[in-house]
């Protein structure tokens, strides 16, 4: 419904380029939660914004984000300039309340020489009057967005969408992406909340671009966004090809709460053959009048793939990991490879020498050139970097014979991942070059993405290619091997074969865990066993409840790998089959392996041909991560797995949610962190305090000190840490959020002197899977108890969690399980408990019940980090004194009347560190 512009009203720039302009707003505008009455800023990049900061900026940006410009209309924010002929119209339709504001940017140009004059770009923006102040509705209309350039037609360069005043809330329709065409509108708007009002949020599944050849999933999201709880919500699913024939069809049922959230999986769907298909997703509830949203729509793309080819004019054929001929994919063996000094940085290239001596369309090397760009070569040394691609055989190559492994303008950059390199790696049947942590592409030091890949020789001249990533989400046009080259050629660029150029063929692009393999006319007979590759480490945890320890060898063979067994020595003798094989990866489960166990181990495997091969012996120690401490203050930890203890408490949930039945309050943080402090029924000694309250945090744990600090929602990188919170005590430290449920309880059991937290909550970092667990505070025992229950933990983030106590200061602690240590270790678990205890801790009773004479203790004694010192019965403006054996004081400290906790970490009042000695 493109609105005729009215050329009475035109926005005056200062200039043609980087420029705005402010126009007057006939109506108030009601936008993310702020109201706009005066005017608003149009830009000559294709913005309107509620703020003149930055609203000019030529740069677009994906949204939302907090960096300028913010409170905006992104229709087409591009780099784009005026000519002569431009003209920016703002008119005001219709009668109050019901009037529409429109803002036309009418013959408007991409900036620089691509941009066609006579292809000029016409787009708008619609505000719709709402005097109820409620959000307007806002329509981008497109007349002709195409413009010429072939980089940005139809959106391809710009940003399109709206963003609230912070940057930190937003709706982009796209980002550097061709979505638009002539005659499209899009709408933004805030839905009315009804009775009934189901909606589709997205669709999952199928979308972008897919290979014939294996089922797709289809699932689409679906919410209740009314008022009322819905017991019967019907979603139908279609798919339609490109002549309109449905090729897929199927209705499901779901039933949603208010605000409730599903993810419907629908049956799988196979395309029996390619081209651009429409999918639509559809609710179908009685009583919704906002139809809307009822329905979303996404499209993709079937490509036939191609998993063979050859021969060619010398014999040379080749086939991926798709072709039932075709090789197994190899996990490179990255990890015990050797890196080559000399390939480091951009466009280098090295000689290395081989093993064996290697064929090669007729001619024998006993070396082979390789360069970073991510290609090999044979014969004299390459001319140059060669970071430009072709394609094969006869374009721009090095000569003497060429393997493009993947032939792209990459870099083995140690300044931004040291670990980034070029490795070798004889297995003793073949030998690997594999490029690690490769940036692919990298343009003018903008590092878009990285890659792990390698080829891998036979002394027979069968070569395989291994990608173990290919995938550059932050650079798309360089996604999986998009703008690479892969394949072979000849010495002298005559003959060879290409798997793919540029994303040509579009069905052939590089996956993950995928393999080609290029065969000789005669790779001659196959007299090696399987390649075994083991990172045998030499600790090792197992797994509860039955203590397992999975052991995974790679295991490859280009004809096959026909049996693989696993020998063990010790504990006790055994042979054992692969548990489960995933590509060349085989898992050993090996159970009933408890800490402080060795175990002493081996592989062997046969091929097809019966070629056996056995590996060396290996060995592991089994640690132990059920019991630990005790820390500097006593406290010591032990869980309900370690059942060789006799303090190993028993899994026990006390459910108190008030809506399972339990007698726990609902803790109602609004838009805090921390609770306000709760006190408890008693007296908890915990560290240097006593606490008789707790603040709770909503990111799993509470802490003694009733004004802690949130600070990050993950644990510090370091344990202990000064850094606040302190005096905590956290079951599962790590990001937690409500979501569309979850909750926090708390309940004070007087009769028991129990304190119980109970989280419900959403791990925010992982696959927003609902965490149930709880602490125990045991205050009506003597001693120090503290008890987590694990209900349902499974999902959690490892290496941003936490699972500890930590004293006042941050300077003492005992951790159970701290962001992912120990590595490896499978604790905590869903349906355990952990104990954390000190019964020798006592409390600061009140001053009726102190010694009648002073008493001073330290502990530990001699001490190293730091050592605390007790002081009871201290009078007021008593001091403590600590002198050296010359008797020079080397520090004081004021204590406070009746009981005192110092931690004295062995330096002077100055912060200069003392030596050893009394």
């Amino acid at each position: 419904d493109w609105v005729t512009p009215d050329t009475t009203d035109e926005a005056v720039f200062p200039g043609t380029d980087d420029e705005h302009a402010a126009i007057p707003l006939p109506f108030s505008v009601h936008f993310y939660d702020s109201t706009y009455s005066d005017s608003v800023y149009v830009s000559t990049n294709g913005a309107l914004g509620f703020n003149d900061l930055l609203i000019d900026a030529y740069s677009n940006q994906s949204i939302p984000t907090t960096g300028a410009p913010n409170a905006a209309l992104f229709p087409y924010w591009d780099d784009m300039a005026m000519d002569s002929t431009s003209h920016l119209y703002y008119q005001t339709d219709g009668t109050a309340p019901n009037r529409v504001f429109t803002v036309t940017w009418f013959n408007w140009f991409f900036l620089g020489s691509h941009s066609d004059p006579e292809d000029p770009l016409f787009f708008q923006v619609s505000i719709y009057e709402n005097s109820s102040g409620d959000e307007n509705n806002i329509r981008f209309q497109y007349l002709d967005p195409y413009g010429g350039d072939l980089t940005d037609i139809n959106g391809g360069g710009a940003t399109i969408g709206i963003e609230n005043a912070t940057g930190t809330d937003g709706l982009q329709y796209s980002y550097n992406t061709a979505s638009l065409d002539s005659g499209r509108v899009i709408l933004f708007y805030k839905p009315i909340i009804t009775g009934h009002n189901c909606r589709v949020n997205s669709i999952i599944s199928p979308f972008g671009t897919h290979i014939i050849g294996s089922p797709l999933d289809v699932s689409a999201i679906v919410e209740n966004s009314g008022t009322l709880d819905e017991p019967t919500v019907p979603v139908s699913f279609a798919i339609v090809d490109s002549t309109d024939d449905t090729v897929y069809f199927e209705v499901d049922t779901t039933s949603l709460l208010i605000d409730e959230i599903d993810t419907i999986a629908f049956p799988d769907w196979s395309p029996i053959s390619g081209g651009t298909y429409n999918a639509y997703c559809r609710v179908s509830v009685a009583g919704d009048t906002i139809a809307i949203d009822d329905l979303s729509t996404s499209t993709t793309t079937i490509w036939s793939h191609i998993s063979s080819g050859g021969p060619d004019s010398l014999g040379y054929t080749w086939a991926d990991s798709y072709d039932p001929s075709g090789p197994t994919y190899s996990t490179p063996p990255s990890d015990v490879a050797t890196i080559v000094p000399e390939l480091y940085g951009d466009d280098e290239h090295s000689a290395i020498v081989l093993p064996f001596t290697f064929p090669f369309y007729g001619e024998d090397y006993d070396s082979i050139w390789v360069s970073t760009n991510g290609w090999a070569s044979f014969g004299d040394e390459p001319m140059g970097g060669y970071y430009t691609n072709d394609t094969l055989p006869g374009g721009y190559a090095p000569e003497g014979g060429m393997l493009a492994v993947l032939w792209d303008d990459c870099d083995a950059d140690t300044t931004f991942d040291t670990t980034a390199s070029v490795r070798i790696y004889d297995d003793g049947s073949s030998f690997w070059v594999i490029w690690y942590n490769i940036f692919c592409p990298y343009v003018y030091s903008t590092l878009t993405g990285q890659v792990t890949f390698a080829v891998r020789l036979f002394s027979n001249g069968i070569i395989e290619y291994h990608y173990e990533d290919a995938h550059t989400p932050e650079s798309p046009d360089h996604d999986y091997g998009l703008s690479a080259t892969v394949g072979i050629e000849n010495q002298t660029g005559t003959v060879g074969l290409m798997y793919e150029f540029n994303g040509f063929p579009p069905g052939n692009p590089l996956f993950d865990h995928f393999a080609i393999r290029f065969l000789p006319p005669s790779a001659g007979p196959d007299t090696t066993g399987p390649a075994i590759v083991h990172d045998g480490a030499t600790e090792n945890y197992s797994d509860p409840p039955a203590f397992c320890v999975d052991l995974v060898a790679q295991i490859s063979d280009y004809n096959a790998v026909a049996s693989e067994t696993l020998y063990l020595t010790e504990p006790s003798v055994m042979a054992i089959a692969a548990d489960t094989a995933i590509g060349s990866s085989y898992h050993f489960r090996v159970c009933d392996i408890y800490p402080g166990d060795t175990l002493w181990y081996s592989f062997a495997a046969s091929d097809t041909l019966g070629n056996r091969s056995t590996s060396p012996e290996y060995y592991t120690i089994i640690q132990d991560s059920h019991t630990g401490g005790p820390d500097l203050i006593g406290y010591r930890f032990v869980d309900s797995w370690a059942t060789w203890d006799t303090m190993a408490p028993s899994y026990s949930w006390i459910e108190i949610d008030p809506d399972s039945g339990g007698p726990g309050t609902r803790l109602d943080l609004g838009s805090a962190i921390v609770s306000d402090p709760i006190p408890i029924g008693g007296n908890f000694p915990f560290y240097t305090s006593v606490a008789s309250k707790f603040v709770i945090c909503k990111n799993g744990w509470l802490s003694t000190d009733t004004l802690a600090y949130a600070g990050d929602p993950w644990p510090a990188d370091s344990f202990p840490s000064p850094d606040s919170p302190n005096s905590v005590i956290a079951p599962l430290w790590t990001q937690l959020s409500f979501l569309t449920s979850g909750n926090i309880s708390y309940y004070d059991d007087t009769s028991s002197g129990e304190f119980i937290v109970q989280w419900e909550m959403f791990d925010s970092t992982s696959s927003f899977e609902l965490l149930r667990f709880q602490a125990v505070i045991d205050y009506g025992r003597e001693g120090s108890w503290i008890t987590f229950n694990y209900k349902d933990i499974d999902g959690y983030v490892r290496d941003y969690s936490a699972t500890m106590i930590e004293d006042q200061l941050g300077m003492i602690g005992l951790a159970y399980f701290y962001n992912d240590d120990p590595a490896g270790a499978y604790v905590p678990k869903s349906g355990s408990s952990v104990l954390f205890y000190n019964p020798d801790l006592t409390g600061i009773d009140d001053k009726a019940q102190l010694p009648e004479e002073l008493a001073v203790s330290a502990y530990p004694n001699p001490f190293n980090a730091s050592v605390a010192i007790d002081i009871v019965g201290a009078e007021k403006g008593a001091t403590l004194n600590i002198f050296d054996i010359a008797g020079r004081m080397v520090c004081g400290f004021e204590l406070s009347e009746g009981s005192n906790r110092i931690l004295w970490d062995g330096s002077t009042e100055s912060g200069s560190e003392l030596p050893s000695g009394i």
